[in-house]
């Protein structure tokens, strides 16, 4: 229990950190009327930050489920996720 505990800590900290990230983000496109590296940094940042919490708690419903093909929906969903932030990065 208190691991558990310990664990909803630390996504609600990784949660609050993503929002301070986009907020500095919309505030320095605000202010520079273009988007500089920082500002794309960050917006990077608290999108990986906001994908990967929401992944961590669609596992639990995927889990929860008994048919294998809510997982390969979810696997196939979590690739091109990675795929479609990996990719422009190349750009």
């Amino acid at each position: 229990m208190m691991s558990d505990l310990k664990g909803n800590r630390f996504f609600h900290l990784l949660a609050y950190i993503g929002l301070i990230f986009v907020a500095v983000s919309l505030t320095l496109n605000a202010i520079f009327q273009d988007q500089g590296l920082l500002a794309l940094v960050l917006k990077t940042v608290a999108e990986v930050i906001a994908y990967s919490l929401t992944a961590y708690y669609a596992f639990f419903y995927v889990r929860s489920k008994r048919n294998i093909t809510w997982l390969i929906i979810y696997i196939v969903a979590i690739i091109l996720v990675a795929v479609f932030i990996i990719l422009p990065l190349f750009r």
